[in-house]
Protein backbone atom coordinates (compact mmCIF):
# COMPACT_ATOMS: atom_id res chain seq x y z
CA UNK A 1 0.00 0.00 0.00
CA UNK A 2 1.17 3.50 -1.03
CA UNK A 3 2.12 6.49 1.39
CA UNK A 4 1.97 10.27 0.51
CA UNK A 5 4.03 10.68 4.09
CA UNK A 6 7.16 8.96 1.67
CA UNK A 7 7.11 11.57 -0.51
CA UNK A 8 8.98 15.22 0.02
CA UNK A 9 7.09 18.21 -1.68
CA UNK A 10 9.08 21.12 -2.31
CA UNK A 11 7.44 24.69 -1.84
CA UNK A 12 7.97 25.05 -5.86
CA UNK A 13 6.26 22.41 -6.46
CA UNK A 14 3.40 23.60 -4.41
CA UNK A 15 3.36 26.78 -5.87
CA UNK A 16 3.43 25.72 -8.85
CA UNK A 17 0.12 23.14 -8.41
CA UNK A 18 -1.45 24.83 -5.87
CA UNK A 19 -4.54 22.61 -5.87
CA UNK A 20 -4.10 19.36 -3.97
CA UNK A 21 -6.64 16.63 -5.32
CA UNK A 22 -7.32 12.97 -4.00
CA UNK A 23 -9.34 10.17 -4.73
CA UNK A 24 -9.52 7.34 -2.31
CA UNK A 25 -9.32 9.25 1.78
CA UNK A 26 -8.27 6.08 3.81
CA UNK A 27 -8.21 7.54 6.94
CA UNK A 28 -7.30 11.06 5.77
CA UNK A 29 -4.03 10.66 6.92
CA UNK A 30 -2.84 11.56 3.31
CA UNK A 31 -4.61 14.56 2.70
CA UNK A 32 -3.41 15.85 6.60
CA UNK A 33 -0.03 15.31 5.49
CA UNK A 34 -0.60 17.36 2.33
CA UNK A 35 -1.99 20.47 4.12
CA UNK A 36 1.18 19.95 7.05
CA UNK A 37 3.04 20.06 3.73
CA UNK A 38 1.87 23.41 2.80
CA UNK A 39 -1.06 23.18 0.63
CA UNK A 40 -3.57 25.80 1.43
CA UNK A 41 -6.87 23.92 -0.96
CA UNK A 42 -7.40 20.69 -0.50
CA UNK A 43 -10.09 17.84 -1.87
CA UNK A 44 -10.80 14.51 -1.18
CA UNK A 45 -13.07 12.21 -3.44
CA UNK A 46 -14.18 9.05 -1.88
CA UNK A 47 -17.09 6.64 -3.43
CA UNK A 48 -17.41 4.99 0.15
CA UNK A 49 -19.98 7.19 2.47
CA UNK A 50 -18.43 5.88 5.55
CA UNK A 51 -15.06 6.74 4.93
CA UNK A 52 -16.12 10.19 3.72
CA UNK A 53 -17.84 10.55 6.97
CA UNK A 54 -14.82 9.15 9.17
CA UNK A 55 -12.72 11.47 7.12
CA UNK A 56 -15.05 14.69 7.49
CA UNK A 57 -15.21 14.08 11.54
CA UNK A 58 -11.23 13.78 11.23
CA UNK A 59 -10.51 17.02 9.64
CA UNK A 60 -13.78 18.80 10.84
CA UNK A 61 -10.94 21.39 12.13
CA UNK A 62 -8.94 22.09 9.31
CA UNK A 63 -11.41 24.39 6.91
CA UNK A 64 -9.37 23.75 3.94
CA UNK A 65 -9.23 20.07 3.64
CA UNK A 66 -12.86 19.34 1.69
CA UNK A 67 -13.87 15.77 1.84
CA UNK A 68 -16.77 14.93 -1.31
CA UNK A 69 -18.45 11.74 -1.39
CA UNK A 70 -19.02 10.40 -5.20
CA UNK A 71 -17.63 8.91 -8.21
CA UNK A 72 -14.31 10.33 -8.68
CA UNK A 73 -14.66 9.63 -12.40
CA UNK A 74 -17.39 11.78 -12.61
CA UNK A 75 -15.93 14.68 -10.37
CA UNK A 76 -13.08 14.81 -12.01
CA UNK A 77 -15.01 16.27 -15.21
CA UNK A 78 -15.29 19.19 -12.68
CA UNK A 79 -12.30 19.93 -11.51
CA UNK A 80 -10.15 22.53 -12.64
CA UNK A 81 -7.38 20.61 -13.52
CA UNK A 82 -4.53 23.07 -14.60
CA UNK A 83 -2.31 23.79 -11.71
CA UNK A 84 -3.44 20.54 -9.74
CA UNK A 85 -1.59 17.87 -8.27
CA UNK A 86 -3.63 14.71 -8.29
CA UNK A 87 -3.04 11.74 -5.73
CA UNK A 88 -4.77 8.91 -7.10
CA UNK A 89 -5.67 5.74 -5.41
CA UNK A 90 -5.09 2.74 -7.68
CA UNK A 91 -7.65 0.38 -6.50
CA UNK A 92 -10.77 -0.75 -5.07
CA UNK A 93 -12.11 2.15 -2.87
CA UNK A 94 -11.60 1.18 0.92
CA UNK A 95 -9.12 -1.96 0.30
CA UNK A 96 -7.03 -2.03 3.41
CA UNK A 97 -8.83 0.31 5.84
CA UNK A 98 -11.40 -2.16 7.63
CA UNK A 99 -14.11 -1.84 5.89
CA UNK A 100 -13.62 -1.87 2.47
CA UNK A 101 -16.15 -3.27 -0.34
CA UNK A 102 -14.64 -6.61 -1.18
CA UNK A 103 -12.64 -6.15 -4.86
CA UNK A 104 -14.27 -9.59 -6.00
CA UNK A 105 -17.68 -8.76 -5.40
CA UNK A 106 -18.04 -4.98 -6.81
CA UNK A 107 -19.62 -5.52 -9.81
CA UNK A 108 -18.91 -2.03 -11.24
CA UNK A 109 -15.22 -2.13 -13.04
CA UNK A 110 -15.29 1.45 -12.90
CA UNK A 111 -15.70 1.25 -8.70
CA UNK A 112 -13.75 -1.29 -8.42
CA UNK A 113 -10.46 0.03 -10.18
CA UNK A 114 -11.09 3.41 -11.29
CA UNK A 115 -7.26 4.48 -12.34
CA UNK A 116 -7.81 3.46 -16.01
CA UNK A 117 -10.68 6.01 -16.18
CA UNK A 118 -9.37 8.76 -13.99
CA UNK A 119 -6.28 8.73 -16.28
CA UNK A 120 -7.97 8.72 -19.50
CA UNK A 121 -9.91 12.08 -18.11
CA UNK A 122 -6.21 13.47 -17.28
CA UNK A 123 -4.82 12.72 -20.22
CA UNK A 124 -6.11 15.78 -21.59
CA UNK A 125 -4.22 18.38 -19.30
CA UNK A 126 -0.73 16.51 -20.05
CA UNK A 127 1.66 18.96 -19.34
CA UNK A 128 -0.69 21.04 -16.86
CA UNK A 129 -1.21 19.39 -13.72
CA UNK A 130 0.90 16.84 -11.45
CA UNK A 131 0.29 12.93 -10.66
CA UNK A 132 0.84 10.71 -8.21
CA UNK A 133 -0.27 7.42 -8.46
CA UNK A 134 0.12 4.65 -5.55
CA UNK A 135 -0.12 0.60 -5.79
CA UNK A 136 0.59 0.15 -9.64
CA UNK A 137 1.04 -3.91 -8.95
CA UNK A 138 -2.42 -3.72 -9.29
CA UNK A 139 -2.41 -3.03 -13.41
CA UNK A 140 1.25 -4.37 -13.98
CA UNK A 141 3.91 -7.61 -12.70
CA UNK A 142 6.63 -5.93 -14.52
CA UNK A 143 9.29 -4.44 -11.83
CA UNK A 144 10.17 -6.01 -8.51
CA UNK A 145 8.02 -4.41 -6.38
CA UNK A 146 9.02 -3.43 -2.72
CA UNK A 147 5.50 -4.92 -1.10
CA UNK A 148 5.79 -7.92 -3.72
CA UNK A 149 3.41 -9.21 -6.16
CA UNK A 150 -0.06 -8.79 -6.64
CA UNK A 151 -1.77 -11.39 -4.29
CA UNK A 152 -4.06 -13.74 -6.34
CA UNK A 153 -7.29 -12.90 -4.72
CA UNK A 154 -6.46 -8.89 -5.29
CA UNK A 155 -6.38 -9.17 -9.06
CA UNK A 156 -9.45 -8.61 -10.32
CA UNK A 157 -8.62 -7.47 -13.99
CA UNK A 158 -8.52 -9.29 -17.09
CA UNK A 159 -5.13 -9.64 -18.96
CA UNK A 160 -5.39 -7.59 -21.39
CA UNK A 161 -6.30 -4.34 -19.57
CA UNK A 162 -3.69 -5.36 -16.28
CA UNK A 163 -0.76 -3.07 -17.88
CA UNK A 164 0.68 0.46 -17.78
CA UNK A 165 -0.59 1.80 -21.06
CA UNK A 166 -2.51 4.55 -19.43
CA UNK A 167 0.68 6.27 -18.53
CA UNK A 168 2.18 6.38 -22.12
CA UNK A 169 -0.47 9.55 -23.39
CA UNK A 170 1.49 11.75 -20.82
CA UNK A 171 4.90 10.86 -21.82
CA UNK A 172 5.47 13.54 -25.10
CA UNK A 173 4.39 16.50 -22.46
CA UNK A 174 5.89 15.06 -18.93
CA UNK A 175 8.75 12.96 -17.50
CA UNK A 176 6.91 9.85 -16.36
CA UNK A 177 9.09 7.66 -13.79
CA UNK A 178 7.91 4.67 -12.01
CA UNK A 179 9.14 3.70 -8.68
CA UNK A 180 9.44 -0.18 -7.17
CA UNK A 181 8.60 1.10 -3.03
CA UNK A 182 6.19 0.43 -1.52
CA UNK A 183 3.41 -1.57 -3.59
CA UNK A 184 5.01 0.93 -6.75
CA UNK A 185 4.52 4.54 -7.52
CA UNK A 186 4.23 6.68 -10.54
CA UNK A 187 5.10 10.19 -10.51
CA UNK A 188 4.17 12.64 -13.59
CA UNK A 189 5.36 15.54 -13.73
CA UNK A 190 5.05 18.63 -16.75
CA UNK A 191 8.90 18.99 -18.48
CA UNK A 192 10.92 21.43 -16.61
CA UNK A 193 8.75 21.44 -13.17
CA UNK A 194 9.92 20.86 -9.89
CA UNK A 195 9.59 17.59 -8.64
CA UNK A 196 8.54 16.09 -5.11
CA UNK A 197 11.32 13.01 -4.19
CA UNK A 198 10.63 9.95 -2.62
CA UNK A 199 11.79 9.32 1.07
CA UNK A 200 13.63 6.13 1.34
Amino acid sequence: MGALWRWDFPPQFIKRFPLFVETGVGFADGIVYARECGWKRLISIEVDPAHAKRAAIKTLNYPAIKIITGDSGEFLRYVDCVGTFFWLDAHCPGHGYGTARDPLFERDPDVRMPLQREMELLRGYAGHCAILIDDLRYYSDAMDWHDGPLPDDQNTLPPEVRNLDFLEPFKERCAVEIFPEDAGYALIVPHGCPRPTILR
